[in-house]
């Protein structure tokens, strides 16, 4: 996909996208879709739980970890949409579903939200948390590309524990932030504890059920949907839509 230059958007092509976001209402909480969204993609996984936990044909479990996998992938969109207010009106309920969803992920969803929010404000400019966004140079570093889900959430289980030890980031800007961070952090490194522990007492069901659905999320699936958002984008940052990009793909992907 050839990138806009931030060069040729002109003030008004940014003025009618807004205007078209507002009128969309693409920005605005539906409680309603979003909870039953929400519940289906929840309930599917934990059907496809009980799938691969019960089938003896391997290719009906290998298609089942996949499409957890992409399923795993909507816990992060699902954080994503929590922290930006879009799910619902209530900020309580739009944190407790956030929690939840980057738990599933591993993802401590207060140092995301403030890491993310951060990103929007200064979004490929010298202040981005994410920093500037790189060009891959040439085809033999594609497969680093890969490492970058796992890279992203190990970064955001450091920043838990550089907050939980009073060194948080410059982006935890204040005290509310700080506590929301350490909660969440704590939840976080209990399940991951809770998880190393069933792995001894019933490896088989977690690696089914959570490990390889993770993995197929984090290693091969995450880095491909994010890769694209901000690549190539202009440095230092004219307009949003220099440094972002909108990414069309099928019904299923969407979804």
């Amino acid at each position: 996909m050839e990138p806009v230059s931030a060069t040729s958007v002109s003030p008004t092509v940014e003025s009618r996208a807004r205007s078209a976001i507002a009128a969309e209402r693409l920005a605005s909480p539906r409680s309603l879709r979003s909870a039953g969204h929400i519940a289906t993609t929840w309930g599917l996984y934990g059907a496809l739980s009980w799938l691969v936990l019960t089938a003896v044909w391997w290719p009906v479990k290998v298609v089942a970890w996949l499409v957890m996998g992409w399923l795993m992938v909507s816990n992060g969109a699902i954080a994503h949409e929590a922290l930006h207010g879009h799910l619902t009106r209530s900020p309580r309920l739009a944190r407790v579903v956030g929690v939840a969803a980057g738990t599933a992920f591993l993802l401590p969803y207060s140092a995301y939200k403030a890491f993310h929010v951060t990103h929007h404000q200064h979004t490929a400019s010298e202040l981005d948390p994410e920093g500037i966004p790189e060009r891959i140079p040439s085809r033999a570093f594609y497969p680093l590309v890969f490492t970058g889900g796992l890279a992203f959430v190990a970064e955001m289980s450091w920043y838990g524990l550089l907050t939980i030890a009073g060194r948080g980031p410059r982006w935890v800007r204040n005290e509310r932030q700080r506590r929301d961070i350490i909660v969440d952090s704590v939840i976080v490194w209990a399940v991951a504890a809770a998880l190393v522990v069933g792995f001894f007492v019933v490896p088989g069901v977690l690696l089914a059920v959570w490990l390889v659905p993770w993995l197929v999320a984090v290693v091969v699936l995450f880095p491909l949907i994010l890769s694209p958002e901000h690549y190539g984008a202009d440095n230092p940052p004219i307009s949003v839509l220099g440094t972002t990009r909108t990414i069309a793909s099928n019904r299923f992907v969407q979804w």
